[in-house]
């Protein structure tokens, strides 16, 4: 348990799900712990781990009673443990972490002092997406800060410059609470159907152009990491973003860059055939890729 403290003065709260992570754990919370911002909470949430990771999360927490939390619940997937750290947050702004991955111990402080100087509802960096086969590591989301600082509705393009990946952004936490946007639990690829909803109700959304947050590419076990039919569940956090869109009355305006955002995400399913295990999930994931874009974008 967490002891007493001063609430108000979190700037930014860190919800870090952990599910049979132990080999990853430790370096993920020490980047954490370390951070230079010190006015930081760090919600780490047991989505019913079957590993050690329990432990280290207690030593964690006693060692750094102030800032880490820790919570215990059954498991309900990503989502659901994102979801469940939420209501704990008395951050300002509320951040999410993978717990395999790490960050620069640089990040928060300085996605919140650009938040701070510019009053962005959601500020984003660039990562690094490490490939520890290969110990290489490439910077990605480089470059285009010009058309950062301004809302949805004044830049469209700033849906497809923008990664819809969680952990590199962080996000007023009142953006959460007068929307109710929550990731959809039980799904895969649930961020493309949680941050571009988000991204919708952003006063503005600003960039520090820095690689500040190491991903790890394809780690063994993980769910983005195998190819199975679930890969199909893509198309149905796609069509959560679009329903949203039409239920705001957003989907005209933003209809040629959420076509975008459909298309790529297809072409890029299509380019892992090499990777599925069998011919009929290739012509499930065309079959289903093609219905999907017809049904949203008759003339894609």
């Amino acid at each position: 348990m967490k002891s007493e403290c001063n609430f108000d003065s979190i700037k930014v709260s860190v919800i870090v799900p952990v599910y049979n992570v132990e080999a990853y754990l430790e370096r993920c919370l020490d980047s954490l712990v370390k951070q230079t911002l010190e006015e930081m909470e760090i919600i780490v949430v047991n989505d019913g781990t079957k590993d050690n990771s329990q432990a280290i999360i207690d030593r964690y927490a006693a060692a750094y009673p102030q800032k880490v939390i820790s919570l215990i619940k059954e498991n309900g997937g990503l989502s659901d443990a994102r979801n469940y750290g939420i209501p704990y947050a008395h951050g300002e702004y509320i951040g999410f972490v993978d717990s395999d991955d790490y960050l620069n111990v640089t990040m928060y402080q300085k996605l919140y002092d650009r938040a701070a100087e510019t009053d962005s509802d959601i500020v984003v960096c660039g990562y690094y997406g490490i490939d520890e086969n290969t110990e290489t590591r490439r910077f990605f989301q480089r470059g285009s800060t010009l058309e950062f600082g301004v809302s949805l509705h004044e830049n469209p393009k700033l849906l497809y410059t923008n990664a819809p990946y969680a952990w590199n952004k962080i996000y007023r936490r009142a953006l959460f609470e007068r929307t109710g946007i929550r990731f959809p639990k039980g799904k895969i690829y649930e961020d493309i159907a949680t941050i571009y909803p988000l991204m919708l109700h952003a006063n503005r959304i600003s960039k520090v152009n820095e690689p500040l947050y190491y991903y790890i590419l394809k780690r063994e076990g993980a769910i983005t990491a195998t190819f199975s039919e679930n890969i199909l569940q893509m198309y149905d956090s796609l069509a959560i973003m679009n329903e949203y869109y039409i239920r705001e009355g957003a989907f005209e305006e933003f209809k040629e860059v959420l076509g975008f955002i459909n298309l790529k995400h297809t072409i890029l399913r299509f380019r892992d055939f090499t990777a599925y295990k069998d011919k009929d999930l290739q012509f499930k994931v065309v079959h289903k890729g093609f219905q999907h874009l017809d049904h949203y974008f008759d003339d894609w």
